[in-house]
């Protein structure tokens, strides 16, 4: 006779021995959840690529000169920078030469700097960057260092909002609204008793998202870990500000939390388990962010494990959306407040 106990776990995608139809189940949710996952990210990765041809990029870049004998390098050198930015198209372009500088950057060694800002398409940065070391050969002055920002405006931000986060929104509602896209049947209020209750709890995890960061990061750094920088946001004035959080408490929230808990932690559920799926998910929304360190992909982990855990107990995709778009709009709100 069969243990029930063993059945259950077999049934729900434990690590035990599979055979046959159990086998071909478990297969065909990992390549549902898998697929679900792809789908979402590479529309995120196309509309990225696509807008990042329409939309030119403004920079702030800073030229840190060798010594030079009085302003003619840093002159020839600001007006070979300028054919060059109009050869390549660029607009808004401001370059300032100072031959009394005293260097931009750690370390500088510099008798003249350079600054220059300039509104550039993506795809002719690489290009401009790097033609620098000819263009100050030309000029006769050596470069000792130099340093770039891309900065934030409204037409930027407003141009990814609209052109990218906007259909990619609307692509989930249509998804949500076609009842057999989704593995659950009550998407947004899920085992919950209602709208009230889910988004309580979504505020209440959002909550303890944004408290992890805050407790995780400066241990982090007390340790040396390296971390990149959170909650740096150069934003100009209010339009900017509305356009970001248009971004990251709307589009944001809604997109992820449909790919990586809704179509892929619920699919791989099934598969493999609720808890390595909860561990994978959780990877795999951490790596979506791109961090530069180990240490703050560990952050994103752990929110992606707090969110994955919100999903398996409550099934409500409007609990989970509430929690990260509390935790952002937190984070945006600290960050403007920092600044300021």
């Amino acid at each position: 006779m069969r243990n029930p106990a063993r059945t259950r776990r077999y049934r729900s995608g434990g690590l035990g021995p599979v055979r046959g139809a159990e086998l071909r189940r478990r297969l065909r949710w990992w390549l549902r959840a898998c697929r679900g996952l792809a789908a979402v990210i590479l529309t995120v990765v196309i509309a990225g690529l696509l807008l990042s041809f329409w939309t030119p990029a403004p920079y702030l870049v800073a030229l840190d000169l060798g010594p030079a004998n009085g302003p003619g390098p840093s002159d020839r050198l600001s007006v070979l920078l300028e054919r060059e930015l109009e050869r390549l198209d660029a607009d808004g372009v401001t370059v300032v030469a100072d031959a009394t500088g005293d260097g931009v950057g750690p370390g500088a060694c510099a008798t003249g700097t350079v600054t220059a800002r300039f509104r550039l398409p993506r795809g002719a940065a690489s290009a401009f960057f790097g033609t620098l070391p000819v263009l100050s050969e030309q000029a006769g002055a050596p470069l000792c260092g130099w340093g770039y920002r891309q900065e934030h405006d409204v037409r930027t931000v407003r141009t990814l909002a609209v052109a990218s986060g906007m259909p990619i929104v609307a692509l989930v509602l249509a998804l949500l609204v076609l009842r057999g896209a989704i593995p659950t049947g009550r998407p947004m209020s899920g085992t919950l008793p209602g709208i009230g209750p889910a988004l309580r709890l979504g505020t209440a995890t959002g909550a303890l998202c944004l408290l992890l960061a805050f407790s995780v990061v400066p241990a982090m750094v007390r340790l040396g870990v390296p971390m990149d920088t959170f909650g740096e946001l150069r934003i100009a004035g209010p339009e900017e500000l509305l356009w970001f959080a248009v971004l990251m408490v709307l589009c944001a929230p809604l997109v992820e939390e449909y790919a990586f808990r809704l179509r892929f932690l619920d699919a791989a559920r099934r598969a493999v388990g609720p808890g390595i799926a909860l561990v994978l998910s959780a990877s795999a929304f951490a790596a979506f962010h791109v961090p530069g360190t180990f240490g703050t992909f560990t952050v994103y982990w752990a929110i992606g494990m707090v969110l994955g855990v919100l999903w398996l107990r409550s099934r409500s995709l409007l609990a989970c959306c509430t929690a990260h778009a509390t935790y952002n709009a937190a984070l945006l709100a600290w960050s403007v407040g920092t600044l300021a």
